[in-house]
């Protein structure tokens, strides 16, 4: 699905093969972002409801995939995309990824919905416009 979206780029000259990398790790990112919205719109209460624990796994499965492409971005990606909360999406994931580990502090189902519900937002509205490369300007850009 991602890499069908590249091919109806508008206008611009043809994309490297970073370039064309990361704007597939764009892609993910927003459906990613999309997917957790759709659990957020069902509310909280649907959220934390101890019966529906499809969401939460669903979530957490979109969380790790959110971080794990915003790390393959890497840091010149993210100082020419400040307002995500990079290394709070990292320290999620591994909280997440970690929590059998001895000295671990599990992601709580509050602490999930919050993420989702104020993060996530934030991080896909700042990624209808990332910016790639320094200097670009995303409100100059033929997409």
């Amino acid at each position: 699905m991602v890499r069908e979206a590249l091919r109806g780029l508008r206008g611009g000259a043809a994309l490297n093969p970073e370039e064309r990398r990361q704007r597939e790790l764009v892609d993910a990112l927003r459906v990613a972002t999309g997917h957790l919205s759709q659990i957020a719109a069902k509310g909280r209460a649907a959220f934390t409801d101890r019966s529906n624990w499809s969401d939460r796994a669903a979530a957490t499965h979109e969380v790790v995939v959110l971080a794990e492409a915003a790390k393959k971005l890497g840091e010149p990606f993210h100082k020419n995309n400040e307002g995500i909360p990079w290394e709070a999406l990292k320290k999620l994931r591994g909280r997440i990824v970690h929590y059998l580990d001895a000295d671990a502090r599990p992601v709580g189902d509050e602490e999930l919905w919050k993420f989702i519900a104020e993060d996530v937002p934030r991080i896909d509205r700042r990624l209808r416009r990332p910016v790639f490369r320094e200097g670009d300007d995303p409100d100059l850009r033929d997409e």
